[in-house]
């Protein structure tokens, strides 16, 4: 009884690191953040490396920091491969742990894909079955896995890779649109999907599909397709909406009032 209680005390504080960890990534999804919630989740998972969540979300965040990283030179993809790498085995690990983990065989094999650029992509072709079978997988296992991420992982597989090896494979970009357009109908509130999108068309060459709509001060656009809008606001105030019922929406530019040249009544 006293060899146990430290074990059950050391998971329930790790329970409570990952719960923490989790949180500072949905405040803050920057670098700093990322690297704050790793830091977090690898103290949790020496209190209970039994825990399949902590190893599966490290794998989730080794690959987001990784892939913010630069890739210019070969000193820096060396960086990306090694935080590719632990990735990996932490998505190892929690499969280990739990085969059900959707979370750990997605960025396991996200991690996998990753590591393959950074080797390069002719001496990777070897993993391309690999990806495609354990990405069936997932869909099989959550087909709404984070709202659409196999759909975006194999768009940024095809804007990655050469076009004669995506059709060497089978895969096609105009399918790749195709499914993300469908994704954005299904989940219009989760903007990853849009950038992913656009990254796809840009690197079809379809550059006015690409570029999002940009309004100006006191300008409004409403659309019945997907869209992607931005402005800019200091003071102002950027109102969207979006009706899910007539699956329409749009965003404002309100110019905020100045009352510094404007005499008010004094009672």
């Amino acid at each position: 009884p006293s060899s146990a209680q430290p074990a059950q005390e050391d998971k329930i504080q790790a329970e409570r690191l990952y719960q923490k960890a989790v949180e500072t990534i949905l405040q803050d999804f920057s670098s700093p953040s990322l690297l704050k919630a790793i830091k977090i989740l690898e103290q949790a998972s020496q209190l209970d490396p039994e825990n399949d969540r902590i190893w599966s979300k490290l794998s989730s965040l080794y690959w987001h920091y990784g892939d913010r990283l630069p890739k210019k030179k070969k000193e820096e993809r060396q960086i990306r491969l090694q935080w590719f790498e632990k990735g990996m085995k932490a998505g190892e690990k929690a499969m280990k742990l739990n085969p059900d983990n959707v979370e750990a065989l997605f960025y396991y094999t996200t991690n996998l894909a990753s590591s393959g650029e950074m080797k390069g992509i002719l001496n990777s072709l070897w993993m391309f079955p690999t990806l495609w079978d354990n990405m069936e997988k997932v869909d099989q296992m959550d087909p709404d896995f984070e709202q659409g991420s196999v759909d975006r992982f194999w768009s940024e597989v095809l804007v990655r890779v050469p076009n004669f090896v995506a059709k060497m494979f089978g895969f096609s970009r105009e399918d790749g649109v195709a499914d993300l357009k469908e994704d954005i109908k299904k989940w219009p509130n989760h903007f990853a999907s849009y950038t992913y999108l656009a990254r796809l068309l840009w690197s079809m060459k379809k550059k006015d599909e690409a570029l999002p709509i940009r309004i100006g001060m006191a300008e409004m656009v409403i659309s019945k397709t997907p869209t992607t809008i931005i402005t800019t606001v200091g003071s102002c105030i950027a109102l969207c909406m979006y009706d899910p019922v007539i699956k329409i929406g749009g965003m404002v530019h309100i110019v905020s009032v100045s009352y510094t040249h404007l005499t008010l009544p004094t009672n």
